[in-house]
């Protein structure tokens, strides 16, 4: 039970749980976000269901086009998608300015079902992934640049779980505050990812994380994608690997109060939301109104035999050559 009365269950009960709140007036100029009946209202606020954590033919390790994951988040009933391409060099160099277009095309063309932001899968300096997606607007685009280009741990090289790259993370996360703040954005929003496959999230990260920017900084990946990569093949392309691509253990940088159990999803949640009075709770009992989200972290859709297509050079090109 959190100090204002908010329990686990009460963030399950309430909604605050894989999905978004959006404001009346933001889906009301999309009729069919705004009319459907199963969608929940909640006083001013539409409950929609999102995913917030999807990589296209602009991550190095990525292979869809940005209209096929609009297509395959509409056949299943998505309300609003996220592209989260992975930060790095070529990725910060080339890849941010050519999706751009083809996010556009898909706003025209899809805007009245699906909302679609811009996105990043921020490299946290010192830590892990995050999902950080802003609001459309005059300077979004800029804004994920800058942020990428100054604070990503693959483009800078600070990924070590040492007390500088640590600080580093906090200048990105109070950039990403300021941001909202000032109106460059409208808004602007980062959830960490995948928190305890490497172990290298520690909770006193993850506090000063939500401290730096408690308005940007509101939940965590708590059931993360690659649900399939635990099925044998043909099934899944990892031919019984682990359920989310965890099946880890402790390195270097991990925090060492982690158990064991913690390198593993337990029924496809992350330990730190699968464990009752671990992390998640004890950030509930602290007075954090602090989500958990499921997302797809989709590269590879289940079943589907798509590749990669010859002459895929990320590094070059800032984009993989799609396989269709």
């Amino acid at each position: 039970m959190t100090k204002n009365g908010m329990s686990r269950r009460g963030l399950l009960k309430t909604g605050s749980v894989l999905g978004l709140g959006v404001s009346l007036a933001s889906v009301t100029s999309n009729p069919a976000l705004a009319a459907a009946p199963q969608r929940a209202r909640r006083g001013s606020y539409f409950w929609l269901k999102g995913d917030h954590h999807v990589h296209t033919l602009f991550s190095n390790d990525g292979k869809y086009r940005v209209a096929d994951h609009v297509r395959q988040a509409l056949r299943n009933g998505v309300d609003w998608i996220v592209l989260t391409d992975h930060g790095n060099d070529a990725h910060s160099r080339l890849s941010t300015d050519q999706i751009v277009p083809f996010v556009e095309q898909a706003r025209k063309e899809f805007g009245d079902q699906i909302l679609i932001y811009h996105g990043l899968e921020w490299n946290i300096p010192g830590a892990e992934h995050a999902t950080v997606f802003v609001a459309p607007g005059r300077d979004d685009i800029a804004v994920l640049k800058e942020l990428e280009a100054r604070w990503d741990a693959r483009v800078k090289g600070t990924r070590d779980g040492t007390p500088a790259n640590e600080a580093l993370a906090l200048e990105g996360i109070r950039f990403m505050g300021e941001a909202r703040t000032n109106r460059r954005v409208n808004d602007m929003i980062m959830i960490p990812n995948h928190p305890s496959r490497l172990g290298i999230d520690s909770p006193h990260e993850i506090r000063a994380w939500i401290d730096a920017a408690p308005e940007v900084v509101i939940g965590m990946e708590g059931a993360p994608g690659h649900q399939a990569a635990g099925l044998p093949a043909p099934h899944s392309t990892e031919d019984g690997g682990t359920r989310g691509l965890y099946g880890n253990s402790a390195s270097t940088y991990s925090f060492s109060g982690y158990p064991e159990q913690a390198y593993r999803t337990w029924g496809g949640f992350d330990w730190m939301t699968a464990t009752v009075g671990g992390v998640w709770d004890g950030l509930l009992a602290e007075g954090r109104l602090f989500s958990v989200t499921a997302t797809s972290d989709s590269h590879n859709v289940y079943l589907d035999t798509t590749v990669r297509g010859p002459g895929s050079d990320f590094d070059a090109k800032g984009r993989t050559e799609g396989g269709f």
